[in-house]
């Protein structure tokens, strides 16, 4: 039963884990999900299940930024969709008239079955509602 790592690491990516946003930042850091041969090749030990389950909670050797965590969020907010990063949604001139719209990029979206996203949008509110 469950996931299991290999999977874990599938849907982290997925969802933006251990990638960089694509946001036009200099020095973005790209986060770290281990695997099973990433411990076998740098620790010289075996993955454990103990290993999954740190991982499954955000510990161990899982690497996430903040803006990671900001997107990770998003899409289960927004029912499914991740969308790259952009600190601006349009340029204006002196007179406050759009001169450039910047669309949202796409850069994962149908991954996720959107009823599962509802049960998770569901605890979430309830963790902040209910204690």
């Amino acid at each position: 039963g469950g996931l299991g790592i290999d999977r874990i690491g599938q849907y982290a990516h997925l969802f933006g884990l251990g990638d960089t946003s694509g946001i036009a930042l200099l020095g973005e850091a790209d986060g770290f999900v281990p695997t099973r041969d990433w411990k076998e090749q740098t620790k010289g030990e075996p993955w454990y299940l103990g290993d999954t389950y740190h991982v499954s909670i955000g510990q161990g050797d899982l690497l996430v930024t903040p803006l990671q965590v900001a997107m990770y969020t998003s899409v289960i907010a927004n029912g499914g969709t991740l969308y790259q990063p952009s600190l601006v949604d349009r340029m204006t001139d002196q007179q406050g008239q759009t001169i450039q719209t910047i669309q949202p990029v796409i850069r994962q979206s149908d991954f996720i079955d959107p009823s599962y996203l509802a049960v998770v949008r569901q605890g979430m509110r309830q963790a902040v509602t209910s204690g």
